[in-house]
Protein backbone atom coordinates (compact mmCIF):
# COMPACT_ATOMS: atom_id res chain seq x y z
CA UNK A 1 0.00 0.00 0.00
CA UNK A 2 2.79 2.46 0.92
CA UNK A 3 4.71 1.66 -2.26
CA UNK A 4 1.55 2.18 -4.32
CA UNK A 5 0.87 5.52 -2.63
CA UNK A 6 4.42 6.67 -3.39
CA UNK A 7 4.05 5.69 -7.05
CA UNK A 8 0.66 7.41 -7.32
CA UNK A 9 2.02 10.45 -5.49
CA UNK A 10 4.91 10.79 -7.95
CA UNK A 11 2.50 10.75 -10.88
CA UNK A 12 0.20 13.14 -9.03
CA UNK A 13 2.94 15.80 -8.85
CA UNK A 14 2.95 16.11 -12.62
CA UNK A 15 -0.84 16.17 -12.72
CA UNK A 16 -0.92 18.95 -10.10
CA UNK A 17 1.18 21.12 -12.40
CA UNK A 18 -1.15 20.31 -15.29
CA UNK A 19 -4.17 21.16 -13.15
CA UNK A 20 -2.64 24.47 -12.08
CA UNK A 21 -2.06 25.43 -15.71
CA UNK A 22 -5.66 24.65 -16.59
CA UNK A 23 -7.31 26.24 -13.57
CA UNK A 24 -5.34 29.49 -13.83
CA UNK A 25 -6.20 29.69 -17.55
CA UNK A 26 -9.93 29.11 -17.20
CA UNK A 27 -10.76 32.45 -18.88
CA UNK A 28 -9.06 31.67 -22.21
CA UNK A 29 -10.34 28.08 -22.07
CA UNK A 30 -13.94 29.20 -21.68
CA UNK A 31 -13.39 31.88 -24.35
CA UNK A 32 -12.17 29.22 -26.81
CA UNK A 33 -13.83 25.91 -25.80
CA UNK A 34 -12.05 24.12 -28.65
CA UNK A 35 -8.90 24.29 -26.52
CA UNK A 36 -10.64 21.99 -24.03
CA UNK A 37 -10.73 19.38 -26.79
CA UNK A 38 -7.18 19.89 -28.02
CA UNK A 39 -5.37 19.82 -24.68
CA UNK A 40 -6.57 16.35 -23.53
CA UNK A 41 -5.79 14.94 -26.97
CA UNK A 42 -2.29 16.39 -26.97
CA UNK A 43 -1.69 15.22 -23.39
CA UNK A 44 -2.62 11.69 -24.43
CA UNK A 45 -0.40 12.03 -27.49
CA UNK A 46 2.68 12.63 -25.30
CA UNK A 47 2.20 9.27 -23.60
CA UNK A 48 1.53 7.52 -26.92
CA UNK A 49 4.62 8.97 -28.61
CA UNK A 50 7.15 9.02 -25.79
CA UNK A 51 5.94 5.77 -24.26
CA UNK A 52 6.53 4.04 -27.61
CA UNK A 53 9.77 5.98 -28.11
CA UNK A 54 11.11 4.92 -24.73
CA UNK A 55 9.96 1.31 -24.94
CA UNK A 56 11.45 0.90 -28.44
CA UNK A 57 14.83 2.10 -27.14
CA UNK A 58 14.57 0.00 -23.97
CA UNK A 59 13.75 -3.16 -25.93
CA UNK A 60 16.52 -2.48 -28.45
CA UNK A 61 19.04 -2.13 -25.62
CA UNK A 62 17.90 -5.36 -23.93
CA UNK A 63 18.07 -7.46 -27.10
CA UNK A 64 21.32 -5.94 -28.28
CA UNK A 65 19.89 -4.20 -31.33
CA UNK A 66 21.71 -1.00 -30.36
CA UNK A 67 24.47 0.01 -27.99
CA UNK A 68 23.93 2.32 -24.98
CA UNK A 69 25.28 5.37 -26.80
CA UNK A 70 23.56 8.70 -27.47
CA UNK A 71 24.93 9.10 -30.98
CA UNK A 72 23.77 6.02 -32.85
CA UNK A 73 21.82 5.28 -36.01
CA UNK A 74 19.08 3.62 -33.99
CA UNK A 75 18.56 6.73 -31.85
CA UNK A 76 18.51 8.92 -34.95
CA UNK A 77 15.78 6.85 -36.61
CA UNK A 78 13.86 6.55 -33.34
CA UNK A 79 13.93 10.34 -32.95
CA UNK A 80 12.77 10.87 -36.54
CA UNK A 81 9.88 8.41 -36.12
CA UNK A 82 8.72 10.15 -32.94
CA UNK A 83 8.84 13.61 -34.50
CA UNK A 84 6.95 12.44 -37.57
CA UNK A 85 4.22 10.83 -35.44
CA UNK A 86 4.02 13.93 -33.22
CA UNK A 87 3.48 16.34 -36.13
CA UNK A 88 1.14 14.10 -38.14
CA UNK A 89 -1.04 13.33 -35.12
CA UNK A 90 -1.05 16.99 -33.99
CA UNK A 91 -2.27 18.09 -37.42
CA UNK A 92 -5.05 15.47 -37.50
CA UNK A 93 -6.20 16.27 -33.95
CA UNK A 94 -6.30 20.01 -34.72
CA UNK A 95 -8.29 19.40 -37.92
CA UNK A 96 -10.82 17.15 -36.18
CA UNK A 97 -11.18 19.57 -33.26
CA UNK A 98 -11.80 22.46 -35.66
CA UNK A 99 -14.41 20.51 -37.63
CA UNK A 100 -16.26 19.40 -34.50
CA UNK A 101 -16.18 22.87 -32.92
CA UNK A 102 -17.50 24.41 -36.14
CA UNK A 103 -20.32 21.87 -36.41
CA UNK A 104 -21.33 22.52 -32.78
CA UNK A 105 -20.88 26.29 -33.09
CA UNK A 106 -18.18 26.40 -30.39
CA UNK A 107 -15.91 29.42 -30.31
CA UNK A 108 -12.53 28.75 -31.89
CA UNK A 109 -9.61 30.58 -33.49
CA UNK A 110 -9.18 29.99 -37.24
CA UNK A 111 -7.76 26.70 -38.51
CA UNK A 112 -4.30 28.12 -39.25
CA UNK A 113 -4.01 29.36 -35.67
CA UNK A 114 -5.08 25.97 -34.26
CA UNK A 115 -2.46 24.25 -36.41
CA UNK A 116 0.16 26.77 -35.29
CA UNK A 117 -0.61 26.28 -31.60
CA UNK A 118 -0.74 22.46 -31.88
CA UNK A 119 2.46 22.09 -33.91
CA UNK A 120 4.48 24.73 -32.07
CA UNK A 121 3.59 23.45 -28.59
CA UNK A 122 4.16 19.83 -29.66
CA UNK A 123 7.58 20.69 -31.09
CA UNK A 124 8.64 22.54 -27.93
CA UNK A 125 7.77 19.54 -25.76
CA UNK A 126 9.47 17.23 -28.26
CA UNK A 127 12.69 19.23 -27.95
CA UNK A 128 12.51 18.90 -24.15
CA UNK A 129 11.32 15.32 -23.66
CA UNK A 130 13.31 13.60 -26.42
CA UNK A 131 16.82 14.27 -25.01
CA UNK A 132 15.63 13.80 -21.41
CA UNK A 133 14.10 10.42 -22.22
CA UNK A 134 17.05 9.25 -24.32
CA UNK A 135 19.74 10.30 -21.84
CA UNK A 136 17.85 8.87 -18.88
CA UNK A 137 17.13 5.47 -20.46
CA UNK A 138 20.73 5.03 -21.58
CA UNK A 139 22.08 6.15 -18.21
CA UNK A 140 19.78 3.77 -16.31
CA UNK A 141 20.66 0.88 -18.63
CA UNK A 142 24.41 1.51 -18.34
CA UNK A 143 24.15 1.49 -14.53
CA UNK A 144 22.34 -1.85 -14.52
CA UNK A 145 18.81 -0.56 -13.90
CA UNK A 146 15.72 -1.41 -15.95
CA UNK A 147 14.43 1.81 -17.63
CA UNK A 148 10.90 0.39 -18.02
CA UNK A 149 9.46 2.04 -14.90
CA UNK A 150 10.98 5.38 -15.91
CA UNK A 151 9.25 5.28 -19.28
CA UNK A 152 5.86 4.41 -17.78
CA UNK A 153 5.78 6.89 -14.91
CA UNK A 154 8.12 9.83 -15.44
CA UNK A 155 7.48 10.38 -19.14
CA UNK A 156 3.71 10.42 -18.60
CA UNK A 157 3.94 12.74 -15.61
CA UNK A 158 6.35 15.17 -17.27
CA UNK A 159 4.42 15.13 -20.54
CA UNK A 160 1.12 15.82 -18.78
CA UNK A 161 2.69 18.63 -16.74
CA UNK A 162 4.28 20.34 -19.75
CA UNK A 163 1.44 20.06 -22.26
CA UNK A 164 -1.19 22.44 -20.78
CA UNK A 165 1.43 25.01 -19.74
CA UNK A 166 3.13 24.98 -23.16
CA UNK A 167 -0.18 25.00 -25.02
CA UNK A 168 -1.54 27.96 -23.04
CA UNK A 169 1.75 29.86 -23.39
CA UNK A 170 1.87 29.36 -27.17
CA UNK A 171 -1.82 30.20 -27.54
CA UNK A 172 -1.18 33.57 -25.89
CA UNK A 173 1.20 34.40 -28.75
CA UNK A 174 -1.17 33.95 -31.67
CA UNK A 175 -2.63 37.45 -31.33
CA UNK A 176 0.88 38.89 -31.53
CA UNK A 177 1.80 36.99 -34.70
CA UNK A 178 0.60 37.73 -38.21
CA UNK A 179 -1.13 34.99 -40.23
CA UNK A 180 1.88 34.88 -42.56
CA UNK A 181 4.21 34.20 -39.61
CA UNK A 182 1.95 31.41 -38.40
CA UNK A 183 1.85 29.95 -41.91
CA UNK A 184 5.65 29.97 -42.18
CA UNK A 185 6.03 28.18 -38.85
CA UNK A 186 3.38 25.56 -39.71
CA UNK A 187 4.91 24.98 -43.16
CA UNK A 188 8.44 24.70 -41.75
CA UNK A 189 7.54 22.18 -39.05
CA UNK A 190 5.45 20.15 -41.51
CA UNK A 191 8.31 20.10 -44.01
CA UNK A 192 10.71 18.76 -41.37
CA UNK A 193 8.18 16.02 -40.60
CA UNK A 194 7.86 15.11 -44.29
CA UNK A 195 11.64 14.85 -44.65
CA UNK A 196 11.74 12.70 -41.51
CA UNK A 197 9.10 10.36 -42.96
CA UNK A 198 11.10 9.99 -46.18
CA UNK A 199 14.28 9.14 -44.26
CA UNK A 200 12.41 6.60 -42.11
CA UNK A 201 10.85 5.09 -45.23
CA UNK A 202 14.24 4.68 -46.92
CA UNK A 203 15.64 2.93 -43.84
CA UNK A 204 12.78 0.41 -43.61
CA UNK A 205 11.07 1.88 -40.56
CA UNK A 206 7.83 2.93 -42.24
CA UNK A 207 5.77 0.14 -40.67
CA UNK A 208 6.76 1.21 -37.15
CA UNK A 209 5.90 4.81 -38.00
CA UNK A 210 2.49 3.89 -39.40
CA UNK A 211 1.63 1.64 -36.44
CA UNK A 212 2.60 4.32 -33.92
CA UNK A 213 0.73 7.00 -35.89
CA UNK A 214 -2.49 4.96 -36.17
CA UNK A 215 -2.59 4.05 -32.47
CA UNK A 216 -1.63 7.59 -31.39
CA UNK A 217 -4.28 9.29 -33.53
CA UNK A 218 -7.00 6.88 -32.37
CA UNK A 219 -6.12 7.20 -28.68
CA UNK A 220 -5.58 10.97 -28.79
CA UNK A 221 -8.84 11.59 -30.61
CA UNK A 222 -10.66 9.53 -28.00
CA UNK A 223 -9.18 11.77 -25.30
CA UNK A 224 -10.15 14.85 -27.30
CA UNK A 225 -13.76 13.68 -27.36
CA UNK A 226 -13.59 13.51 -23.57
CA UNK A 227 -12.74 17.19 -23.57
CA UNK A 228 -15.80 17.85 -25.74
CA UNK A 229 -18.06 17.31 -22.74
CA UNK A 230 -16.19 20.13 -20.99
CA UNK A 231 -16.23 22.36 -24.06
CA UNK A 232 -20.03 22.22 -24.13
CA UNK A 233 -20.33 23.00 -20.40
CA UNK A 234 -18.09 26.00 -19.92
CA UNK A 235 -20.55 27.57 -17.45
CA UNK A 236 -19.65 24.87 -14.93
CA UNK A 237 -15.94 25.54 -15.37
CA UNK A 238 -16.43 29.27 -14.95
CA UNK A 239 -18.16 28.74 -11.60
CA UNK A 240 -16.06 25.79 -10.39
CA UNK A 241 -12.59 26.13 -11.95
CA UNK A 242 -11.20 23.60 -9.46
CA UNK A 243 -13.09 20.89 -11.38
CA UNK A 244 -10.95 21.72 -14.41
CA UNK A 245 -7.83 21.80 -12.26
CA UNK A 246 -8.67 18.38 -10.80
CA UNK A 247 -9.31 16.47 -14.01
CA UNK A 248 -5.68 15.77 -15.05
CA UNK A 249 -5.02 13.98 -11.76
CA UNK A 250 -8.46 12.34 -11.79
CA UNK A 251 -7.95 10.85 -15.27
CA UNK A 252 -4.25 10.02 -15.02
CA UNK A 253 -4.40 8.37 -11.61
CA UNK A 254 -7.41 6.19 -12.44
CA UNK A 255 -5.71 5.25 -15.72
CA UNK A 256 -2.54 4.34 -13.80
CA UNK A 257 -4.64 2.27 -11.38
CA UNK A 258 -6.03 0.31 -14.33
CA UNK A 259 -2.46 -0.29 -15.48
CA UNK A 260 -1.56 -1.76 -12.09
CA UNK A 261 -4.69 -3.94 -11.97
CA UNK A 262 -4.29 -5.16 -15.54
CA UNK A 263 -0.59 -5.98 -15.18
CA UNK A 264 -1.15 -7.77 -11.84
CA UNK A 265 -3.93 -9.89 -13.35
CA UNK A 266 -1.82 -10.62 -16.42
CA UNK A 267 1.02 -11.93 -14.24
CA UNK A 268 -1.44 -14.20 -12.37
CA UNK A 269 -2.80 -15.53 -15.65
CA UNK A 270 0.70 -16.38 -16.85
CA UNK A 271 1.60 -18.04 -13.53
CA UNK A 272 -1.68 -19.93 -13.34
CA UNK A 273 -2.61 -18.68 -9.85
CA UNK A 274 -6.08 -17.66 -8.65
CA UNK A 275 -7.58 -14.97 -10.87
CA UNK A 276 -11.30 -15.07 -10.04
CA UNK A 277 -13.43 -11.94 -10.12
CA UNK A 278 -13.84 -12.18 -6.34
CA UNK A 279 -10.08 -12.11 -5.79
CA UNK A 280 -9.73 -9.32 -8.36
CA UNK A 281 -12.34 -7.20 -6.51
CA UNK A 282 -10.36 -7.61 -3.28
CA UNK A 283 -7.18 -6.42 -5.03
CA UNK A 284 -8.99 -3.52 -6.68
CA UNK A 285 -10.16 -2.16 -3.30
CA UNK A 286 -6.56 -1.41 -2.29
CA UNK A 287 -5.87 0.25 -5.66
CA UNK A 288 -9.09 2.27 -5.36
CA UNK A 289 -8.20 3.60 -1.90
CA UNK A 290 -4.66 4.56 -2.92
CA UNK A 291 -5.90 6.18 -6.13
CA UNK A 292 -8.64 8.17 -4.42
CA UNK A 293 -6.26 9.42 -1.72
CA UNK A 294 -3.82 10.58 -4.43
CA UNK A 295 -6.65 12.34 -6.31
CA UNK A 296 -7.83 14.16 -3.16
CA UNK A 297 -4.29 15.22 -2.22
CA UNK A 298 -3.76 16.56 -5.74
CA UNK A 299 -7.04 18.48 -5.54
CA UNK A 300 -6.17 20.03 -2.19
CA UNK A 301 -2.72 21.08 -3.40
CA UNK A 302 -4.18 22.74 -6.50
CA UNK A 303 -6.89 24.48 -4.44
CA UNK A 304 -4.33 25.73 -1.92
CA UNK A 305 -1.96 27.09 -4.55
CA UNK A 306 -4.79 28.85 -6.39
CA UNK A 307 -6.46 30.16 -3.19
CA UNK A 308 -9.78 28.52 -4.05
CA UNK A 309 -12.63 29.36 -1.67
CA UNK A 310 -13.65 26.77 0.93
CA UNK A 311 -17.16 26.57 -0.53
CA UNK A 312 -15.83 25.85 -4.02
CA UNK A 313 -13.41 23.26 -2.63
CA UNK A 314 -16.24 21.53 -0.75
CA UNK A 315 -18.51 21.31 -3.79
CA UNK A 316 -15.65 20.19 -6.05
CA UNK A 317 -14.56 17.46 -3.62
CA UNK A 318 -18.18 16.26 -3.42
CA UNK A 319 -18.43 16.12 -7.22
CA UNK A 320 -15.15 14.23 -7.58
CA UNK A 321 -16.10 11.98 -4.65
CA UNK A 322 -19.34 10.99 -6.38
CA UNK A 323 -17.73 10.61 -9.81
CA UNK A 324 -14.74 8.53 -8.71
CA UNK A 325 -16.51 5.27 -7.68
CA UNK A 326 -18.61 5.30 -10.87
CA UNK A 327 -15.64 5.61 -13.22
CA UNK A 328 -13.34 3.36 -11.16
CA UNK A 329 -15.92 0.55 -10.92
CA UNK A 330 -16.71 0.58 -14.64
CA UNK A 331 -13.04 0.86 -15.60
CA UNK A 332 -11.87 -1.91 -13.26
CA UNK A 333 -14.53 -4.34 -14.55
CA UNK A 334 -13.58 -3.56 -18.15
CA UNK A 335 -9.92 -4.06 -17.27
CA UNK A 336 -10.71 -7.47 -15.77
CA UNK A 337 -12.65 -8.76 -18.75
CA UNK A 338 -10.36 -7.24 -21.40
CA UNK A 339 -7.33 -8.81 -19.73
CA UNK A 340 -9.02 -12.20 -19.49
CA UNK A 341 -10.27 -12.16 -23.08
CA UNK A 342 -7.03 -10.89 -24.62
CA UNK A 343 -5.02 -13.53 -22.71
CA UNK A 344 -7.33 -16.33 -23.91
CA UNK A 345 -7.00 -15.02 -27.48
CA UNK A 346 -3.22 -15.33 -27.27
CA UNK A 347 -2.55 -11.59 -27.22
CA UNK A 348 -0.34 -9.85 -24.67
CA UNK A 349 -2.69 -7.89 -22.37
CA UNK A 350 0.12 -5.46 -21.46
CA UNK A 351 0.18 -4.20 -25.05
CA UNK A 352 -3.60 -3.93 -25.40
CA UNK A 353 -5.41 -3.27 -22.13
CA UNK A 354 -3.50 -0.27 -20.73
CA UNK A 355 -3.72 1.89 -23.90
CA UNK A 356 -7.42 1.05 -24.29
CA UNK A 357 -8.23 1.78 -20.65
CA UNK A 358 -6.34 5.09 -20.48
CA UNK A 359 -8.27 6.25 -23.53
CA UNK A 360 -11.52 4.99 -21.98
CA UNK A 361 -10.81 6.95 -18.79
CA UNK A 362 -9.81 10.10 -20.70
CA UNK A 363 -13.01 9.85 -22.72
CA UNK A 364 -15.43 9.15 -19.88
CA UNK A 365 -13.79 10.95 -16.94
CA UNK A 366 -14.73 14.47 -18.07
CA UNK A 367 -18.17 13.24 -19.16
CA UNK A 368 -19.00 11.72 -15.78
CA UNK A 369 -17.54 14.62 -13.77
CA UNK A 370 -19.29 17.29 -15.81
CA UNK A 371 -22.58 15.36 -15.65
CA UNK A 372 -22.38 15.08 -11.87
CA UNK A 373 -21.35 18.74 -11.62
CA UNK A 374 -24.42 19.82 -13.60
CA UNK A 375 -26.60 18.79 -10.64
CA UNK A 376 -24.76 21.23 -8.36
CA UNK A 377 -24.35 24.25 -10.65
Amino acid sequence: MNRLLISMGALGVGEVLAGLSLQTSVEILTLYPVFLMLIPGLMDLRGDVYGSFGYRLTTALHIGETEPRILSKYNLYNVLISYSVTIIASIIIALLAYIISASLDLSSPDLLTLLFISLASSTIIYLILTPVTTFSIILLFKTGRDPTDFVATIVTGVGDALTPFTFITVSSLFQALSPSSEAIIVASLSTIAIVSVLIVWRTGGLRTLLENTASSVAASFGSSLGGLSLATRTAILARLPLILGSLPAFNALIGAGMGVLGNSLNVKLHLGVENSLHKYVDDSKTIAIATFIAVLVSMLIVSGLTLTSIQSVGISVLIIGLSFPVLFLISSLLTFYLTQVSFKMGWNPDNLVFPLMTTFVDLNGPLIVSSVASFFV
